[in-house]
């Protein structure tokens, strides 16, 4: 009964779990993802990074435990996240039953060569970029209606509080892609 039960098990996280390698890259760097997978969730394990057109490898980033749900988005982001010129990259720490991301940040330092992990944003829910305006958009929703935002400049290496609100009757559908994060404040204005 023992055996049987314990073949059993064994066989179930056999199936429940697979390893994933995924390889992104943009144009200076690439970037190669192993993960722990399941029915609906991800565990990025390991960054590899390594200096293009050469694949010379530069570091390996062992992440902290992490298992978020997977929603298809992605669990990884490059893109200047500090306003430097050069990419950096995010990966997401936690998913939220509402479909908000947390993440933990990594900023590239040109003078070591290497990406470092950086806190800065650590506790900000979902964040966007204005390049453009080195400014930072966060929003959060919770409850049904209730949400806030805020946007702050990105100044010699700080976070300048530019404004925030939070409310129920907050349209926080604007943030995102299609609109710089200077857009969406000057919309509520």
């Amino acid at each position: 009964m023992k055996t049987i039960f314990l073949g059993s098990l064994l066989l179930w996280l056999s199936t429940a779990t697979a390893q994933k390698k995924w390889v992104v890259h943009d144009s200076d760097f690439a970037f190669v993802l192993r993960a722990d997978t399941g029915e609906g969730w991800i565990a990025v394990r390991r960054v590899t990074v390594y200096r293009l057109p050469r694949w010379e490898k530069i570091q390996t980033i062992t992440l902290p435990e992490n298992n978020v749900q997977d929603f298809g988005e992605g669990p990884f982001l490059i893109e200047d996240m500090n306003f430097d010129g050069h990419d950096d990259f995010r990966v997401v720490s936690i998913t939220t039953t509402n479909f908000q991301r947390s993440f933990w940040f990594w900023f590239y330092d040109e003078d070591k060569h290497i990406f470092y992990r950086d806190t800065i944003y650590d506790g900000f829910p979902e964040i966007s970029f204005d390049h453009k305006n080195k400014t930072v958009h966060y929003y959060s929703t919770c409850c049904i209606g209730w949400g806030s935002h805020g946007l702050y400049k990105w100044e010699n290496g700080k976070l300048t509080l530019i404004g925030e609100e939070e409310g129920d009757d907050l349209d926080l559908s604007i943030p995102g892609p299609r609109h710089s994060a200077s857009e969406c404040w000057l919309r509520k204005k």
